[in-house]
């Protein structure tokens, strides 16, 4: 009996269903890796993220400065609400562009998450001091750190099948790829080639990525949506449309 590599198509329904696995187990790491944290980095994590979506959430002021929770918005906000009422009365373009030039430095985007997790609590009654300060470094687990992953993952199913000289067929040949299973409880839950497999290890070893993609950073982010980008164009940078998905299956001839 010999081990050789064969060619299985895989249909669009099942490679979501591989991807939504891998999704499944890149969240339990994350959120372990998230629990594991009981370090502070420096003091961005809190000023990018957290006082800001907190100061939203739970003040009942207008954000310009202290309010009766204590919040207070670092410069990079405060911005917002200088006084342009000097310009108030114009209505050219250049008035538009000092207007604009007057907002905050950051955008609010990266603030949502943790501000709808916080208003979500508040509403629950579930506002504790552990879902306040460690409740967002859970959900960056779930909404940042495994889609990383996942979409890691997904560029290299792209860049194996041009590896094997079949991105635009989605056939890639057997020559070099092997591929290798997760399984649990005597069963296999996830197959992937062995450049997924390196790549998903090279993203969940990696000590910063555990160190600093579940905190709350506006570059944590950031991260997560340029790699999920460069996912969604894999099939226009590493191949053509995809009519159905191709892996390498190990099987016993």
């Amino acid at each position: 009996m010999t081990t050789t590599s064969i060619i299985v198509p895989v249909s669009k329904q099942r490679s979501r269903s591989s991807l939504l696995r891998l999704y499944l187990i890149a969240c339990i790491y994350r959120i372990i890796n998230a629990l594991l944290i009981q370090t502070q980095f420096d003091p961005d994590e809190y000023w990018q993220c957290l006082e800001p979506a907190y100061c939203l959430a739970f003040s009942s002021g207008d954000g310009a400065g202290s309010t009766p929770h204590g919040c207070a918005y670092t410069w990079e906000w405060t911005r917002r609400f200088e006084d342009t009422g000097a310009m108030d009365g114009d209505n050219n373009i250049n008035a538009w562009f000092q207007r604009a030039l007057h907002g905050p430095l950051r955008s609010f985007l990266p603030v949502m998450p943790t501000y709808s997790l916080y208003v979500a609590s508040k509403w629950l009654g579930l506002d504790t001091t552990w879902m306040i300060s460690r409740g967002p470094l859970v959900l960056n687990a779930i909404v940042v750190a495994a889609p990383t992953d996942v979409a890691t993952v997904y560029i290299a199913r792209w860049l194996s099948a041009g590896v094997s000289g079949n991105a635009n067929t989605k056939q890639p040949t057997s020559t070099g790829i092997s591929t290798h299973s997760v399984e649990a409880f005597g069963r296999s839950v996830l197959e992937l080639s062995s450049i997924e497999w390196w790549a998903l290890f090279a993203s969940i070893t990696s000590w910063f990525n555990g160190y600093a993609l579940v905190r709350t950073y506006s570059n944590s982010i950031e991260t997560m949506l340029l790699t999920v980008g460069i996912a969604l164009l894999a099939p226009e940078l590493f191949g053509e449309s995809m009519q159905d998905e191709c892996h390498l299956r190990s099987a016993s001839v």
